[in-house]
């Protein structure tokens, strides 16, 4: 049974499977835990758990923890791969009902038949567990298949097919991210049997892929929520894109195509119930090209355009967004569609089959009242007043105490000259002699303060914004005695800066910087009677920054 199971059939697409054959005289990596491996591996040699081996053999098979006949929780595990030739690798591996998750591959080079974040392996007549939380990183290297979680069969001894109606172990939330090198032989997100194949992820921002590029699959449970992702300048033309799989027939409930740069060219796209493309513009080529065979959008749902905020496209412009020669199948419920601008405005979309039946073009219409999202970067300016009302505040302590400290009255308000002292203040005639003192070597005297402040700010749409703030200000003052007055005049430099978190009712949030530096005079003026007037005249700049992670683009997803 051990040398059946070590030949494991990976379920690919509904009628075809992968092989790993056993490698010959072949180096295999076993940890001894099923949990909590780190493997990072060399051409010639490997380090396990801080234990460094050197090989002279070739690498066969690679399993990050557990294996195909444990019943053992296999999680946690990280492999490093950096160069060598691989039969295949496996994040964790387990059976008999263990479950498998948030396990970490990564791929820098090499050559490997197939990569596996995680594995289950039924036996027939025996339980499986879940594969969940997993991730495969490629930044380079040649690769054959990837998958970010799978359940996988060994063939029944008495070789029958199996029933995958009895495996119900599910697959979900895992993750394949591709930055460089090349993928031969496809990807799938997660690829259950029996069960569900829901909320995975693929990410394809580099490299070549060829292959089907599936987000979720299974035999005969369901497949929904599975997200595939491209950006950047991926070259994809030998890829069939799949956001759900069940058997052989394309599933599109929940799953979504994010295409995010503009001019791909891929083979087709089935499977998907939201297309949704956050891209800048060319208007010399279509944002997707398909060429192999006519695309059915029957199955979709929406369709959604979102472009730069410096972009020049506006009500009237025409957009070609998809295009395949060799037809396009009509899907009439796409057809009103919305394009986001930025962050800011949401346009109609008139979205139409050309008359020729092989593009799909949209007319930008009018647009909508500006996002409620974008309510958040008024609160950037709350928090840049705060800040410099922190600074005021801190000025005008700076300069009370200046006034109280360094200059002296007695208990009707009259200034204290050298000498000459209080009754009802001891240290006033102190306080008097130093100052003069000061006035009579420099004309001046400096003064100065800083000070931190933290504040909550109800902005009254029920959002909020909460600041903190340093403020630091510096002045050099001068004091002109009259018969019946007395003027303190000072020139003044401020600087202050501060960080905030600004709040909407919907929960977006954004965050940013304030800074700010001024200069001006402040003074005050008492008379005899007690009464006293205090101005100031300020002048500077001040600056903020804004970002949030929760924009989003008409269909709800992040830009």
């Amino acid at each position: 049974m051990k040398r059946k199971c070590k030949q494991i059939l990976l379920a690919s697409l509904a009628t075809t499977v992968l092989y790993f054959p056993q490698a010959q005289a072949a180096v295999d990596i076993r940890p001894d835990e099923s949990s909590q491996n780190k493997i990072d591996i060399y051409e010639t040699n490997y380090t396990l758990n801080g234990t460094t081996t050197t090989i002279s053999d070739s690498y066969g098979f690679i399993f990050g923890g557990g294996n195909e006949i444990s019943a053992a929780n296999a999680f946690s595990n990280n492999i490093n791969i950096f160069d060598g030739s691989f039969d295949g690798i496996f994040g964790g591996m387990a059976a008999l009902g263990g479950n498998v998750y948030s396990n970490h591959i990564v791929i820098n080079g090499g050559k490997i038949t197939g990569v596996v974040g995680g594995l289950a392996v039924w036996h027939s007549g025996w339980d499986v567990g879940n594969v969940y939380g997993n991730t495969v990183v490629v930044n380079g290297g040649t690769v054959g298949y990837i998958s970010g979680g799978e359940i996988a069969y060994s063939y029944p001894t008495d070789g029958s097919e199996p029933d995958f109606s009895t495996t119900p172990g599910d697959v979900y939330n895992n993750t394949v991210s591709v930055t460089g090198g090349e993928v031969t032989g496809g990807i799938v997100g997660g690829s259950a049997l029996g069960g569900n194949a829901t909320g995975n992820t693929i990410n394809i921002s580099g490299g070549t892929i060829s292959g089907d590029v599936i987000g979720g699959q299974t035999q005969s449970g369901n497949v929904a929520g599975n997200t595939i992702n491209i950006s950047g300048n991926p070259d994809v033309s030998g890829a069939t894109f799949y956001g759900g799989l069940i058997g052989s027939t394309p599933s599109a409930t929940n799953n979504t195509l994010n295409i995010n740069s503009w001019g791909i060219t891929a083979q087709n796209v089935y499977g998907f119930d939201t297309l949704n493309f956050n891209l800048p513009y060319q208007s010399d080529s279509a944002a997707l090209t398909l060429t192999n065979g006519s695309t059915d959008l029957s199955g979709l749902k929406s369709f959604n355009v979102s472009v730069r905020g410096d972009s020049d496209i506006g009500t009237g412009s025409t957009l070609t967004i998809l295009q395949n020669d060799n037809g396009i199948i009509d899907a009439a419920e796409i057809y009103n569609g919305k394009m986001t601008r930025g962050v800011t405005f949401d346009y109609d979309l008139a979205l139409a089959l050309s008359s020729d039946g092989k593009s799909i073009s949209g007319t930008v219409g009018n647009h909508d009242e500006p996002n409620e999202e974008t309510e958040t970067t008024d609160k950037a300016q709350v928090a840049n007043v705060i800040t410099i009302n922190n600074g005021t505040d801190n000025l005008i302590t700076s300069f009370d105490d200046y006034l109280s400290g360094n200059i002296a009255e007695d208990a009707d308000g009259y200034f204290l000259g050298n000498g000459e002292s209080d009754s009802n203040d001891e240290n006033s005639g102190d306080r008097a002699q130093k100052a003069e003192e000061v006035r009579e070597t420099h004309g001046f005297e400096i003064f100065g303060n800083a000070g931190y402040g933290h504040l909550k700010t109800s902005t009254g749409d029920g959002g909020r914004v909460k600041t903190e703030s340093s403020n630091f200000d510096l002045g050099l003052a001068r004091t002109y005695e009259g018969s019946r007055n007395r003027w303190t005049v000072a020139p003044v430099v401020e600087h202050g800066k501060g960080n905030y978190d600004a709040f909407l009712s919907t929960g977006v949030k954004g965050y940013g910087n304030t800074k700010y530096t001024a200069g001006g005079l402040i003074a005050r003026n008492v008379n005899t009677s007690g009464y006293y007037l205090e101005t100031s005249f300020r002048f500077g700049r001040s600056k903020n920054d804004f970002a949030s992670d929760d924009f989003k683009d008409s269909s709800g997803n992040l830009i």
